[in-house]
Formats: structure tokens, C-alpha cells, sequence
């Protein structure tokens, strides 16, 4: 997981970030859609991280398989408050299977980024 930038949307600032799969096998992630994956948001507290406690309405999601050597690129929203002032990170839960029940899956955290000033 790569964080690109900060971008603009509707008003609101987010950051754009690239999922890739460098392995040599699919690796499979759920979403709306493919460019929109359900991400966990955390904020820096020294030498830990804190869940931001947002969640996600699972109505509608979906599983989306990502080939070998393919990325995604997608906006999380995040909120540039003071906890992100310290530092953010977004992660995405990836499964060499579909099924997640399968309880395989891995969180890939993007670094550690900062609010824009």
C-alpha cells in the first residue's frame, strides 16, 4: 500500500493511495467497487496506532480479486484533524482467498503520512 497524494474532492480533502500485489499469485480484497475498497484508518500515538473507530456498512459489498503484479489506486477519506497532525496510516485486509472466512486474510498499511499544512 503506497500513499500517492492529497487530493481534493467535493470540498474534502483525502488522500490517494495504491493497493498492488507484488506477489505471484491473486490476492483478493472487499469493496464497493473495485477502485473502493473497505480501509481501516489509524492515527499515530507514539510508538502505537489508534483505530480512528470508523466503520464500514458491509450492505453491499463485494469480493474483488487483484492479479499478480496489478494495483488499484483509490481515495480514503480521512480526517485531517489534530490526531492526523501526529501522523495516518490506511490499511486494506487482503486474502489469497475469496472466502474470508478462511481467516487468512492481512492488513497492508500504507506508511505513515501527515495532514497537509
Amino acid at each position: 500500500m503506497t500513499f500517492q497524494r492529497i487530493v481534493n474532492l467535493n470540498g474534502y480533502q483525502a488522500a490517494e493511495l495504491t493497493l498492488s500485489n507484488r506477489s505471484p499469485l491473486p490476492v483478493w480484497y472487499t469493496g464497493n467497487t473495485a477502485e473502493n475498497p473497505v480501509y481501516d484508518i489509524q492515527y499515530s500515538s507514539g510508538n502505537t496506532w489508534e483505530d480512528s473507530g470508523d466503520k464500514w456498512c458491509v450492505m453491499g459489498l463485494e469480493s474483488f480479486q487483484l492479479a499478480s503484479q496489478q494495483s488499484v489506486t483509490f481515495t480514503a477519506f480521512v480526517s485531517f484533524d489534530e490526531r492526523a497532525a501526529r501522523g495516518v496510516r490506511v490499511g486494506v485486509l487482503c486474502s489469497p482467498q475469496e472466502d474470508y472466512k478462511a481467516g487468512v486474510g492481512r492488513m497492508y498499511w500504507s506508511e505513515k503520512f501527515t495532514a497537509p499544512k
